[in-house]
């Protein structure tokens, strides 16, 4: 299967990426987004496309961040994309405007694969997705659920 910034991978011989113990899932997952009323493409621009962050774990071979950072970061439920966002924006008032709102959608298993990457440090869940190229999910706009 060919993903989405695929291209920001580490490279197979160092790291498979996604991970081997990602799944197919079949179901809803929940996203955060900056929009007000609808997605669109910019809702799935990785953190990797992005570059600053990427650029550092790239320097320092961290292999599990560069792959996770070529997924993308959802919820399983809407109350797990709750406590994530307000255990994230505790103190963080530039989150809050960065994300206004977050939407769900249907995904299948030729959508791509998801593994559990939540840190047992932090005090919420965590999933990473990772889009099946042949997906037309970031063609679609899905309506978005204010905070």
């Amino acid at each position: 299967m060919k993903y989405y910034n695929q291209d920001y991978f580490p490279d197979k011989s160092d790291y498979q990426c996604p991970p081997k113990d990602a799944i197919k899932y079949e179901g809803m997952i929940y996203r955060f987004s900056k929009k007000s009323d609808k997605t669109d493409k910019e809702d799935w621009i990785s953190v990797a496309k992005r570059g600053r962050k990427y650029e550092e774990w790239k320097f320092d071979n961290d292999y599990t961040k560069m792959c996770q950072s070529s997924g993308y970061s959802c919820y399983l439920s809407e109350q797990q994309a709750r406590d994530a966002y307000n255990e994230m924006t505790k103190g963080n008032r530039g989150l809050k405007r960065k994300f206004r709102s977050f939407y769900s959608l249907h995904v299948n298993k030729l959508d791509g694969v998801i593994l559990d990457t939540s840190n047992p440090e932090k005090g919420y869940r965590h999933f990473t997705f990772w889009l099946n190229y042949k997906s037309n999910i970031v063609e679609q706009n899905f309506s978005v659920t204010k905070w």
